[in-house]
Formats: C-alpha cells, structure tokens, sequence
C-alpha cells in the first residue's frame, strides 16, 4: 500500500509526508516493511501470530519523522495490538452505524491497553483506543484509530483511509495505491523494496 500521512496540529500548518507498507503472512508470523518519507527511515515489524506473542521491530535510517511529526508507530499499520493479551470483553457498541463486539488488550510488558471495536459480521477492527498508566497509577487515553475506508483488491480487503487523533493532533493516512494477493500466485519481487526505477518516498511538505 502506497499514499499519504497528513499531520495537523493545533495552531500549525500540515504536514505532509509519503508513507509505503507492505506485509506479508506467512504460516507462522506476519512480516512488514514501512517507509517514511524520502531519507531512508524504515521499519520492519515481525508479528507471529501465537498467543501473547510480541512485536519485534527493527529501523534503518535517521530520525523518527513517524511518530514524532505523525503520532504513529510502524506496529500500528500492522495492528500487531490484536495479538496483545486479552484481558475481557466491555459492552458492545457501535461505530458509524456497524455493530460491535468491544475488547480490553494489553501489552506484553503491561505498561499500554487497547480497547478495541472489531465489526461483528466482518471480524474487522473498525476502532482502537490506546491508554497508558499515569503517574497515579490510573489508565488514561492517549490516542485512537479509526478504520475510515476499505478497498477490495483481487477478493482481498485492505484498510486504505486511517485517522489517528491525540490530544491536539490529527493524522490521516490515505492509500491511494493498493495491492494485494495469495502466496501461491506469487509473492512480488519488490515487496519490500521500491520497484526498479522508482524513488521511494518523497512529497514532504509543509503547508
């Protein structure tokens, strides 16, 4: 998936920057490449899919353009959060009309939550809200995610919009380009690398 992160804070212009994410799942883990930007920061993510199995993410490059300018962490694209440890279920609960079953997750080093709304019907997550610990020991929301639209590639379905909002700030992400497919019709030779002949990244901007 290729497209755009657009950050806005409160008080300034946006900010804009190209973003890439390719996956792919094996039969044990999930494996994931996201690019920031034009001046080489990437991630790699690794998410096995066994209960309470944590994320493993690896970075190239300078800076942390990702979470420091957008608010969002590699992990999150992957949605590594559905595989933190279950801690119950909340009353059920709607977003934009679709009906859902409500989750309470937590990290595997304890320290974050993850209420989650996954589509009853579809089995899809449509909503998260992140909470930390703070300094009296309670949990406080410190950002969300929203499932904002979804595109059906060759019978696949991939999450093309995301809205993240934190305390003021706003971050859309918006794929224009998507791909999808099975392994065994053959895994793309630039998967996790730009295709030949393409600069990878680019459009950072301000406005």
């Amino acid at each position: 998936m290729e497209g755009t992160a657009a950050n806005k804070k409160a008080g300034k212009g946006v900010v804009r920057t190209k973003l890439r994410v390719a996956i792919r799942f094996t039969t044990e883990m999930m494996l994931a490449r996201v690019s920031v930007g034009e001046k080489g920061e990437v991630y790699f993510v690794g998410q096995p899919y066994v209960a309470k199995g944590k994320a493993s993410v690896f970075k190239e490059g300078k800076g942390n353009r990702l979470g420091a300018e957008f608010g969002v962490r590699p992990e999150d694209l992957t949605m590594s959060f559905l595989f933190w440890n279950f801690k119950k279920e909340l009353v059920a609960d709607t977003v934009r009309t679709i009906g859902c079953r409500v989750f309470l997750l937590e990290a595997p080093d304890g320290k974050r939550r993850a209420k989650v709304y996954i589509a009853e019907k579809e089995f899809f997550p449509l909503k998260v809200e992140w909470s930390k610990l703070d300094g009296k020991g309670e949990w406080k929301m410190e950002r969300s995610l929203e499932a904002r639209s979804f595109k059906k590639v060759n019978g696949l379905y991939l999450v093309d919009g995301l809205l993240f909002l934190g305390p003021g700030w706003r971050t859309q992400i918006d794929f224009g380009s998507c791909r999808a497919g099975l392994v065994s019709k053959g895994v793309p030779k630039d998967l996790f690398s730009p295709p030949e002949g393409k600069v990878e990244g680019g459009g950072d901007g301000k406005e």
